[in-house]
C-alpha cells in the first residue's frame, strides 16, 4: 500500500450496571444513542459502532422514535452493529452453553430488528479475562476476529499485549485473530491523547487501529472531539478514515502480520473478582444448570405426549435474566452493593420460572405409572444426559407410623424391571425416612425412570457404620444426615418424589474420622442445603466436610 492508514473506530462503552443501577444505565444508553444519531447526521463520513443487543432492546421499548432513526442509519451504513452478542459478559465464569446463548440471542435480535445476520468480529472490550474455550465457540459461530482490552499480558507472560495483534489458538485447531487495544474509550475533549498513543505504539504497522469515544457511563462521540479529529484527518501524513472493526481487520490482514500467537486462557487482571460476591456466583451456576434441566425435561415430556405445550417464552425470559446478570461487572462482583442485590433478585426471577416449569414437567412425567400398592411410594428419576449413567440418588418420603408399635421402617427401591438397588436409610423426622438408591438411569427421552420404594417394617433400627471410599456412603444415627461419596456432580440429574421434600446429593468422597461420632463422618449443617421443591439437580457447589 502506498500510504499508511488509520482506522478510527468510534464506540460508546456503556455499562448497564456498575457504579449505578440498571435504570441509570438505561438512561445513559438513551442519552448516548441520541447524541450518536445527531453526530451521524451532521458528519457524512462518520460511522458509529455499537454492540450489545440488550441496549437496543431498551431503546426499542423506551424510545421507539430513536430506535427507528437507528434502524435507518444502519441501512445507510452510518451506524454499524458490531459484535452481535446480547451484551459483554464476564468471559471466564459462564458455562460454554451460556456463551453460546449470548451469541445466539444477540444475533437473533439483530437479524429480526435490523436484518443484519453476519458478524465477523466479536467485541468484549471490558471483561477482565478470557477463557480459551471461547476461541472454538466463536470460530464455530462464524467469527474470525476479536477485540479486547484486558489483561495487559498473557498469564505468566512478560510481553505487553497493548495495541498488539495476535493469533489466539483454541481447542480442536480453532483460531481467532485478536486486536488487544490498550483502551476502548477516550476522555471527553481529549481524544487526541488516545490517537497519539495508538499512532506511537503501532508506528511500525501499515494499518493502525484506534478506538475512541467517551465510555463506561456512555457518551460516545462529541462535537468537540469531532472537530479535533476533522483537523487531524486533514493534516495527518496517514490516510485516516472513520471505520468499523470488520474493515480494520480486513485491511490489517492484507497488509500486516500478527505480532505473535497465544495459547491458553488469559485471565491475569483483577483476579480478586473470582472470589468476591460468592452468592452471585453460586446463584449464577444454579440458574445455568436449572435452565438446561428445564429445557431437556420439558422437551422430553412434550415429545412423549405427556405435556401439551413447551414453555418457550417463559424459559426465554429466564435466559434473559441469566444473560443480563452475567455482565462483566455484575457476575465478577466488581459493582456496588445495590447491583449485587439486583443480581440476586434478577436471577431469583429466573430460578422461579425454571422451578415452576420443572414442577409441571415432573408431574406430567409421573403420568402412566402403575398405581402403587400398600406400602409403596412411587419415585420418578430423570437423567437429562444423552446417555445412560449410574448414580446415587437421595430422596425423602413419608411412611406409615411404624413407631406406634416400637418398630422401625426401612425402604428398598426397585426400578421398572423390579431390579433392587443398593439402599441406605436414615430417619429424618417421625414418619419420614431418607433413601439413598444406587441405580442405572437411561436418558430422559426414554422416560424409563420410574422407581418404587417399598417400605419394610423392622423390629429395631439397623446398625449404621461408616465406610470411607468413593462409591459407598456412611450413614449416621437417627436424625443425622447421610454422607456418601458420589462420582459426578455435573448438575445433570433431576429427581423427585411426588409430594415430598427433595434433597440435594452431596459430591465427593469422605474419609471417616476414627474416635469421633462413632467412626462416622462429621457434618457441618451449612455444607448441604435441603431443597424444598419437587425437582432439583445434582451439582458440586455443596461439598461435605473434609478431614
Amino acid at each position: 500500500m502506498e500510504k499508511r492508514r488509520m482506522h478510527l473506530i468510534c464506540n460508546a462503552h456503556i455499562d448497564p450496571v456498575w457504579l449505578w443501577n440498571r435504570e441509570e444505565g438505561i438512561g445513559a444508553a438513551i442519552s448516548t444513542f441520541r447524541t450518536a444519531v445527531r453526530i451521524c447526521k451532521e458528519y457524512n463520513h462518520f460511522i458509529f459502532n455499537h454492540n450489545e443487543a440488550v441496549l437496543y432492546k431498551y431503546i426499542e421499548e423506551y424510545d421507539p422514535q430513536l430506535f427507528g432513526e437507528i434502524q435507518t442509519l444502519v441501512k445507510e451504513g452510518k451506524w454499524n452493529l458490531m459484535g452481535g452478542w446480547y451484551l459483554q459478559p464476564d468471559c471466564t465464569m459462564p458455562s460454554g452453553e451460556a456463551f453460546v446463548r449470548q451469541i445466539e440471542m444477540g444475533q437473533n435480535y439483530f437479524r429480526e430488528k435490523f436484518g443484519v445476520d453476519r458478524f465477523d468480529t466479536a467485541i468484549n472490550f471490558d471483561p477482565f479475562g478470557h477463557t480459551v474455550g471461547l476461541v472454538q465457540i466463536m470460530a464455530k459461530a462464524g467469527y474470525s476476529n476479536y477485540i479486547v482490552t484486558r489483561p495487559e499480558r498473557p498469564d505468566g507472560g512478560t510481553e505487553s499485549f497493548h495495541n498488539k495483534t495476535f493469533v489466539w489458538n483454541g481447542f480442536c485447531g480453532s483460531k481467532i485473530f485478536v486486536f488487544k487495544s490498550r483502551r476502548y474509550n477516550s476522555p471527553l475533549g481529549n481524544v487526541m491523547r488516545n490517537i497519539d498513543d495508538f499512532y506511537e505504539t503501532q508506528k511500525d504497522k501499515a494499518v493502525v487501529g484506534a478506538l475512541w469515544g467517551v465510555g463506561d457511563h456512555g457518551g460516545g462521540p462529541s462535537e468537540i472531539d469531532m472537530k479535533d479529529l476533522e483537523k487531524y484527518i486533514a493534516e495527518s501524513d496517514m490516510e485516516v478514515i472513520h471505520s468499523t472493526p470488520d474493515k480494520f481487520f480486513e485491511d490489517y490482514k492484507k497488509n500486516c502480520k500478527p505480532d505473535f500467537t497465544v495459547d491458553g486462557s488469559f485471565t491475569s487482571w483483577a483476579i480478586g473478582c473470582y472470589t468476591s460476591m460468592t452468592r452471585v456466583k453460586q446463584t449464577n451456576r444454579k440458574l445455568e444448570n436449572q435452565l438446561l434441566i428445564a429445557e431437556k425435561l420439558n422437551s422430553a415430556m412434550v415429545a412423549n405426549g405427556l405435556l401439551a405445550e413447551y414453555p418457550g417464552e417463559k424459559l426465554y425470559s429466564a435466559w434473559e435474566d441469566l444473560m443480563f446478570w452475567q455482565f462483566h461487572d455484575s457476575l465478577p462482583g466488581s459493582s456496588i452493593q445495590q447491583v449485587e442485590n439486583d443480581v440476586l433478585q434478577g436471577m431469583g426471577h429466573g430460578l422461579e420460572i425454571t422451578s415452576k416449569a420443572n414442577m409441571k414437567a415432573f408431574f406430567a412425567g409421573c403420568g402412566g405409572q402403575t398405581p402403587p400398592k400398600a406400602g409403596e411410594m412411587p419415585v420418578l428419576v430423570c437423567n437429562s444426559l444423552p446417555y445412560t449413567i449410574t448414580r446415587e440418588i437421595e430422596c425423602e418420603y413419608m411412611i406409615e407410623d411404624s413407631k406406634k408399635d416400637g418398630g422401625y421402617t426401612t425402604g428398598i427401591v426397585h426400578d421398572e424391571s423390579h431390579r433392587q438397588g443398593q439402599r441406605h436409610e436414615r430417619e429424618v423426622v417421625h414418619r419420614k425416612i431418607g433413601q439413598v438408591h444406587h441405580g442405572e438411569l437411561p436418558p430422559v427421552r426414554q422416560l424409563a425412570g420410574h422407581h418404587v420404594a417399598r417400605a419394610h417394617a423392622q423390629p429395631r433400627q439397623p446398625h449404621a457404620h461408616a465406610v470411607g471410599h468413593a462409591g459407598q456412603f456412611p450413614v449416621g444415627e437417627a436424625g443425622e444426615r447421610a454422607v456418601f461419596g458420589a462420582h459426578g456432580g455435573e448438575g445433570q440429574l433431576v429427581w423427585g418424589v411426588a409430594g415430598t421434600v427433595v434433597q440435594r446429593i452431596v459430591d465427593g468422597a469422605v474419609r471417616p474420622e476414627a474416635g469421633r461420632h462413632g467412626g462416622r463422618a462429621p457434618w457441618r449443617d451449612q455444607d448441604c442445603i435441603e431443597l424444598h421443591g419437587i425437582v432439583s439437580l445434582i451439582d458440586s457447589d455443596c461439598a461435605p466436610f473434609r478431614l
